[in-house]
């Protein structure tokens, strides 16, 4: 899993321009942003690739948010930079409409080349781009998720979501209005899961789409399988965003912050730090299409 691994391979690397220009406002741009990133990833190694991909205030998880370039701009580098290998590929991504803002998802592979019988481990990654001022995609926030097995095969044909294209009115919105409106999906979403129950405040707000990341879990993709998923346990969830980005086409939008989940009839208490990406689907109307938390160590209730 590629979110995790930050925090393991910090150093300060020389900074360059990715080797494909990223200019065009389009969905390819961003698949060969990501392309390109995991690319670097090879040659120069985890950290080297992440400083030269990350926007200066891009956000790591480890589990709780973190600026990831000011958190390894003092440390030495690493002795071997390609000893830990990382490897992925997004299978599915979206632009907005106004062309700055995107997301992509994939599996990753993890390999520890200084062992003898090189051990592997397997997750998801799930990236939040934006385009800079020069024109140049670079990572806004990143997490990820371990999985029991590899979830797709790094190689395979890119299977990408088409771009939905903004409202005629959306563009008229302020930004501090466009995330206003995010914030108040965020606010919805722990009223309903207080007032009717978590399965049902996910059922309003999901789709075919959605998905959910969560440790040592496959995926959780599409609304049927979310409800199949939450309706194992009752549970109640709040969440409380820290900050934010909406697209200037207000039809693409994330927060990240803290999460408290409380399994009912039982003393256990689950805390973290969670990703919410909202995006509106064909009708306008806003759906989570993605979800991924980043657990705390269970703790019990006094």
């Amino acid at each position: 899993m590629r979110g995790l691994v930050l925090i393991l391979l910090f150093s300060t690397v020389h900074m360059s321009q990715p080797e494909v220009p990223q200019r065009l406002t389009s969905l390819s741009s961003l698949v060969n942003a990501e392309l390109t990133f995991a690319r670097t990833c090879k040659q120069k190694g985890v950290r080297a690739s992440f400083v030269e991909f990350f926007a200066d205030d891009g956000i790591a998880f480890k589990p709780e948010p973190f600026r990831y370039k000011d958190a390894v701009k003092d440390l030495p580098p690493p002795a071997n930079p390609t000893a830990f290998l990382l490897e992925w590929e997004p299978d599915v991504a979206f632009v907005a409409a106004s062309g700055e803002l995107g997301y992509t998802t994939g599996p990753s592979v993890r390999r520890d080349n200084t062992a003898k019988d090189k051990p592997q481990g397997y997750g998801q990654f799930f990236s939040v781009w934006k385009k800079q001022k020069d024109g140049y995609w670079k990572v806004a926030v990143d997490i990820g998720t371990d999985t029991p097995e590899q979830t797709a095969s790094l190689g395979t044909p890119f299977k990408g979501v088409e771009r939905v294209e903004a409202t005629p009115t959306s563009s008229r919105k302020t930004e501090d209005e466009r995330m206003s409106g995010v914030m108040d999906l965020e606010h919805e979403l722990s009223k309903s899961s207080a007032r009717d129950g978590v399965v049902r405040a996910y059922l309003l707000c999901s789709d075919d789409e959605s998905r959910l990341h969560r440790g040592n879990e496959m995926p959780i993709v599409g609304r049927e399988a979310i409800q199949s998923y939450l309706s194992k346990q009752t549970v109640v969830s709040a969440w409380k965003p820290i900050a934010g980005d909406v697209s200037l086409a207000d039809d693409l939008g994330y927060t990240y912050g803290s999460y408290e989940c409380i399994i009912e009839d039982s003393s256990v208490s689950e805390k973290g730090y969670y990703l919410h990406v909202w995006k509106r689907d064909a009708k306008g109307e806003w759906k989570l299409v993605a979800d991924i938390t980043n657990p705390q160590p269970t703790e019990k209730q006094n």
